[in-house]
């Protein structure tokens, strides 16, 4: 619900596993997922993780305050670019 109040539609959508593959031309990597997830493979790249709760898991305000901060960090990525 958060999504859909800023206007992101993300019916149908679904998760991929990641893959090293996928990796190989990426310049920067990002993990949110919990620490007990992260994959043993993915542990041997330079990451930075970003500690985000999962939106279902928590209250509302909680979900919008927190899609805020992503937000305000993801702005803040595209800067350094």
């Amino acid at each position: 619900s958060v999504m859909k109040n800023h206007g992101i539609d993300i019916t149908g959508q679904h998760c991929v596993q990641l893959l090293p593959e996928h990796l190989n031309n990426a310049f920067k990597i990002i993990v949110m997922t919990e620490k007990e997830d992260i994959p043993e493979w993915l542990k041997s790249y330079d990451y930075e993780y970003w500690d985000m709760p999962n939106p279902e898991a928590v209250p509302p305000e909680v979900a919008e305050k927190e899609f805020n901060l992503l937000n305000d960090k993801i702005r803040g990525l595209i800067k350094t670019l």
